[in-house]
């Protein structure tokens, strides 16, 4: 037996440790018991609600998103290195690529020009994008190419830059033709037109325009019918140009190449491809028009010097001619040779140098004309001056470039006068070279015509008239080298001209992918799918937050961590059983076991030889006066000695309770009575009726003093006498919410049991019995939940285990351990509220099943029933 004492100590230890708090499964965090539980609970609710979010994600993106596609081509940007196609040897030689295509070497500027409104004007005007078109569907309307329409629209080309109205055409079939209601609005007036059309093409001749319907011949099908109404919407052109170029994205490909990715996001995967497509022609006949305006530039001034210097030479051969005719010169005499010689050579370079002269001379008379400041330079006109050439053409790139800028920006733009300001540098520049070039020039013909004049006074002996000739055959030698020279370059002019390609080609032809860029499908029904999940739970919580009163198990583990001792279950033919005990002897049922596991509960929290019960709760009707009396009524069946005792003396029910037959005598009377005459107490104890061994002490009259009363000594005396005397002393008392009775009473009780009423308790009155308990003022509390429905959790009785007939055993003893004890090594009954392990109580429908759960002391107690009956074995 001392072992038996000492292991039943220690089990009631860690039952207190269990339900104060000390079990580690009940420690803080996220509770994903809760969630589980809530899963279970909601679960068709769940379905229900992530399948309705997931239809209004479909239907949503079906029928309100436009689905976008990205569209993608790759462009080479040519930019080979400058090269001469001649190269002379010449006393004259040439500026090199005078006239050929000189490409920007700025690859990223070329990237801009593709994004340029200017260009991408032309894209649009020329495919007619100003025009849209929209087809009338079942649910909603659907944009649609020009060629998946049998008629088009156009706008007056001369007409559209200037157009600042949307105008709306809608056709609709009719007859052999289509009907057209056109309307636009201006100067906040509305406008509309009415006109059906047989013939096309046709016009509609309108007060902002005329506008044309015509058969499109792109048109995949045979019968021109259009079936639904379709509606064109002509836009004014800038507005569609900036759509297009906010949708046009340029990039290059890599770091170390030319190629410029061109990518188009639009909802018409066939227009965006089109648009790239024409795109890349514009931009390199756009390229070709910058290129042949210099190259004519170039044939120009070559063609206005040719015939500046074939008149020169003309005159130059005709001197000559006339002067031998005169002299009678056929040929040149041998003597002269030796002296000669290097007078030749020195002629030559004078020769040379002259011509040079005349070069610097044209250049510079070419730069002084105004209308030529900021245009092209000629450069392929034979100067040898390598660094001259090359800024010449530096200054040429430029222009182009800000002849390029000047097409999508005024000449007051902060960057055309950044770039005005350069190329006005440079001119300065090259004017000073062409003066420095002639400044060195003239100083080398001084050196070279002294040593030719040195070698002239050595030729004394010649003929003047040799002499003569020979400056007029000089003067005639340098014309006629000039003119083949710049009849050479007309030709390389031409030739570059004829034979040039264009500046980009398009290396790969634009590919669509159709996995839509927009709307993300995925992200919507993930967001759907969270928000189908959240629902429930948000209800769930909504729901909390509107309920004041405790409902269930779950609501009462939020407001307090009091221990539950036991659960009373709701049952209909009980709703005014506050009044009735249910419990018999030798009978099974619901409630029956119920009051047996409370029953098998009090060992555990009752010390050894503690025995006075004290029953109270928040307020009135919560069922504390019934739920002691059939607790009394199930210790006293197992031979234990029991009394309950009226302490209830404002409102007494204890008497009406148990039917007694004497009324009028109670405590109050003891306590009105000799605190000595014990005997007194014998007199006033009545049998209950229910068993021999449950005796009823009633409140009896009610005195008009009960705190007074209740705090004189003759209620010490009276529960110590009864201690003694039963087994269990029950105390009955007023509900501590109401009056403070119960406090005076409760120092004389070794364990409190507060009942608590689903949905009639107030979550408000959890302050009260939490602070009770905290502040010890009530001995060993622990709680009842009285009213407790078996349904609405999962269809059974839920988390808690008190399952529908049948269900018991799916929750079992033990499953319940946050609860209970299941979770306990070496006892637990089953995981406080495992009700359902009863099986089904057998007795219903005849099903068999059995609950089992370890008892203290390394026994264990199981019951159960079949055909009707329940054995219920304690070891």
């Amino acid at each position: 037996m001392a072992n038996v004492d000492q292991n039943q100590e220690v089990h009631k230890k860690d039952y207190n440790d269990s339900y104060y708090g000390n079990n580690e499964d009940q420690g803080g965090g996220f509770d994903f018991k809760i969630i589980w539980y809530l899963i279970l609970r909601y679960k068709y609710f769940l379905l229900i609600s992530i399948a309705a979010c997931l239809a209004v994600a479909y239907t949503y993106l079906k029928y309100n998103t436009v689905e976008i596609y990205n569209t993608y081509a790759k462009m080479l940007i040519k930019n080979p290195e400058r090269k001469s196609y001649y190269a002379s040897n010449s006393i004259i030689s040439t500026l090199s690529d005078m006239g050929r295509r000189n490409f920007s070497n700025g690859f990223e500027n070329e990237m801009e020009v593709l994004k340029t409104r200017t260009l991408n004007k032309k894209v649009v005007r020329d495919l007619k994008l100003y025009t849209s078109y929209v087809k009338e569907g079942h649910i909603k309307d659907v944009e649609i190419y020009y060629k998946d329409t049998p008629f088009i629209v156009d706008y007056d080309n001369s007409l559209i830059d200037s157009l600042k109205q949307v105008i709306v055409i809608e056709m609709t079939d009719k007859g052999n033709g289509i009907h057209t209601h056109v309307t636009w609005s201006k100067d906040g007036s509305p406008y509309e037109i009415n006109k059906d059309i047989t013939f096309f093409p046709s016009i509609i001749h309108s007060q902002i325009g005329d506008i044309y319907i015509l058969e499109n011949p792109n048109y995949k099908f045979k019968t021109k019918k259009l079936g639904r109404k379709v509606t064109a919407i002509i836009q004014p052109i800038e507005s569609v140009v900036g759509k297009f170029t906010g949708m046009l994205q340029s990039r290059p490909s890599s770091a170390e190449t030319t190629i410029a990715v061109l990518a188009m996001n639009d909802n018409i995967p066939e227009r965006s491809r089109d648009y790239l497509l024409h795109l890349g022609d514009v931009y390199n006949n756009e390229a070709d028009e910058d290129y042949t305006e210099e190259a004519a530039r170039t044939a120009s001034f070559i063609d206005e010097r040719l015939n500046l210097i074939s008149r020169e030479l003309d005159v130059s051969e005709t001197q000559l001619e006339q002067y031998k005719r005169q002299a009678g010169i056929v040929d040149y005499s041998s003597d002269v040779s030796n002296n000669l010689s290097q007078r030749v050579k020195y002629q030559s370079e004078l020769v040379e140098i002259e011509t040079q002269q005349n070069l610097l001379d044209a250049l510079t008379e070419y730069t002084r004309d105004k209308k030529n400041y900021l245009s092209s330079i000629p450069t392929n006109v034979g100067f040898t001056d390598g660094n001259l050439s090359s800024l010449i053409s530096s200054y040429n790139s430029s222009v182009r470039e800000r002849d390029k800028l000047l097409e999508s920006a005024t000449p007051n733009s902060p960057v055309v006068k950044q770039k005005t300001e350069q190329l006005s540098s440079m001119f300065n520049n090259i004017v000073s070279s062409l003066k420095s070039a002639k400044d060195q020039l003239d100083i080398k013909h001084r050196d070279v015509e002294t040593q030719f004049q040195m070698y002239e006074d050595k030729a004394q002996d010649i003929p003047r008239t040799q002499r003569e000739l020979g400056d007029i055959s000089r003067q005639q030698e340098v014309k006629a080298g000039l003119y083949l020279m710049l009849l050479q370059k007309r030709e390389e002019n031409a030739i570059a001209l004829a034979s040039s390609a264009y500046k980009g080609k398009m290396i790969e032809e634009p590919i669509t992918n159709y996995t839509p860029v927009s709307p993300i499908k995925r992200n919507y029904y993930l967001v759907a799918l969270a928000i189908g999940l959240l629902i429930p739970f948000i209800y769930h919580y909504i729901r909390e937050m509107f309920r004041y009163r405790i409902e269930n198990r779950e609501d009462l583990d939020k407001v307090t961590d009091i221990p539950v001792i036991g659960m009373i279950p709701f049952v209909k033919a009980l709703t005014q059983g506050d009044r009735t005990i249910v419990v018999q002897e030798n009978k099974n049922s619901v409630m029956m076991e119920v009051y047996r596991t409370i029953r098998s509960n009090l060992p555990f929290v009752l010390e050894n030889g503690k025995n006075v019960i004290l029953f109270t709760s928040s307020a009135s009707g919560e069922g504390k006066t019934s739920i002691a009396s059939n607790l009394a009524a199930s210790i006293a069946f197992v031979g234990k000695k029991v009394i309950v005792v009226g302490l209830d003396i404002r409102k007494p029910r204890l008497a009406g309770l148990f039917d007694l037959p004497d009324t009028d005598k109670g405590i109050s009377n003891f306590l009105s009575h000799d605190p000595d005459d014990i005997d007194f107490i014998e007199t006033l104890i009545q049998n209950s009726g229910v068993s021999p061994n449950l005796d009823i002490l009633p409140a009896g009259p009610i005195p008009p003093n009960p705190s007074e009363i209740l705090e004189r000594s003759n209620l010490e005396i009276c529960i110590n006498y009864l201690r003694k005397k039963y087994d269990y002393v029950i105390l009955d008392t007023a509900p501590i919410g109401l009056v403070a009775d119960t406090l005076s009473i409760a120092k004389h009780a070794d364990l409190t049991l507060y009942v608590i009423r689903a949905n009639y308790t107030l979550k408000a009155d959890a302050g009260l019995f939490n602070e009770l308990a905290a502040e010890h003022r009530l001995p060993n509390m622990n709680l009842i939940f009285n009213a407790v429905k078996l349904e609405g959790h999962g269809g059974g009785y839920g988390r808690y285990g008190y399952g529908k007939y049948g269900r018991y055993g799916r929750y079992g003893y033990g499953k319940y351990g946050r609860y209970g004890y299941g979770n306990k090594k070496g006892y637990g009954y089953g995981g406080y509220g495992g009700y359902g392990g009863y099986g089904g109580y057998g007795g219903y429908g005849g099903s068999y099943g059995y609950g089992y759960g370890y008892g203290y002391g390394g026994g264990y107690g199981y019951g159960y029933g079949e055909d009707g009956t329940n054995k219920m074995d304690e070891v």
